[in-house]
């Protein structure tokens, strides 16, 4: 079931949206925060208020920033109420910007969707951008530029009592283990193989134990001439249709530090159809943790070098 702070995203797919809301004398809330920058530059204070937002609405089951929208603050109710539209200039650039400082700004990193763009006339760049913070999975969410940890509270956003950050932490019963792959770690042979080490990370400061297990599988192995795999063994035998490996974590995982599941040594068929793209899913299986999965495209192009994008994410049961 969709949180308050996912419905209150999904509603917000237009301009008429939006101007319901201000006709409809919407306020801020714990589950909204509206900006309205005055250049299509996120910095200084948009940037420091952007960090606080991340932690606090991540810390306090999630929420939205609506950048491009004004509020008046009336003193008689301490409500800041939504006034007026006020378009970014280049919202499509400015929303890159956004979404690239919510990983930065973020320690662990959240795993955010990408913000959504509402134009003001169809072509225009000007616009409005709509950004979703979800609720954090694992341990509290830290502001990196001040190190501080904050909550919602209505309109406001305050930094965390240690009381209730201890109860936080202490409340990670689970590891949070998740994918991650690293340029720099990758390599390209002169065949034009390129051997991809397979990190696992642990966003939790619960210990994940050894025997945790990492599936991979190939969905377009017919755009692959070579895929083989180090630390991994496939199973794709015993799952007919499916080219699958799979690895076993036989250390445990602490918060900061990565475990290595296995390497993949890729070769791309040299055909302008398949674009040199390898689309795999990652599923980890651990003791006290949800099973969960990754759908990662990832850019094998000796032009365009190694890139990768998450394309979702899901718990699998």
């Amino acid at each position: 079931m969709p949180s308050a702070s996912e419905t209150l995203f999904d509603s917000l797919i237009s301009l008429a949206a939006v101007e319901q809301m201000i006709a409809n004398g919407e306020v801020e809330g714990q589950y909204l925060e509206c900006k309205s920058p005055g250049a299509p530059q996120l910095r200084g204070g948009l940037r420091e208020g952007l960090a606080q937002a991340v932690s606090g609405f991540a810390n306090s089951g999630g929420g939205v920033i609506l950048w491009g929208v004004s509020t008046v603050h009336h003193t008689h109710s301490d409500l800041d109420v939504l006034t007026a539209v006020e378009p970014i200039a280049t919202a499509k650039n400015f929303g890159q910007q956004v979404d690239l400082a919510v990983r930065l700004l973020s320690h662990p990193v959240l795993n955010a969707p990408p913000s959504r763009v509402i134009s003001v006339v169809t072509g225009s760049p000007k616009g409005l951008v709509v950004t979703h913070i979800p609720a954090s999975a694992g341990d509290p969410i830290q502001s990196v530029l001040d190190k501080n940890f904050y909550l919602r509270s209505g309109h406001s956003f305050i930094e965390m009592p240690y009381e209730i950050l201890q109860r936080m932490f202490a409340g990670s019963a689970g590891p949070l283990l998740r994918p991650r792959l690293d340029a720099v770690n990758v390599k390209r042979a002169t065949d034009g193989t390129w051997t991809i080490p397979l990190f696992i990370t642990n966003d939790s400061s619960a210990v994940a134990d050894p025997g945790a297990e990492v599936l991979v599988t190939i969905l377009n192995p017919a755009a692959c001439e070579k895929i083989t795999g180090t630390g991994f063994s496939d199973i794709s035998i015993a799952n007919p249709g499916e080219t699958l490996y799979q690895g076993t974590l036989k250390t445990p995982t602490f918060r900061g530090f990565a475990n290595i599941a296995g390497t993949l040594s890729v070769r791309m068929k040299k055909v302008k159809t398949y674009k040199r793209v390898l689309n795999i899913r990652v599923m980890i299986l651990a003791h006290r943790m949800r099973a969960h999965e990754w759908d990662l495209r990832i850019q094998l192009a000796p032009n365009k070098g190694f890139s990768v994008t998450q394309q979702g994410d899901r718990d699998v049961y």
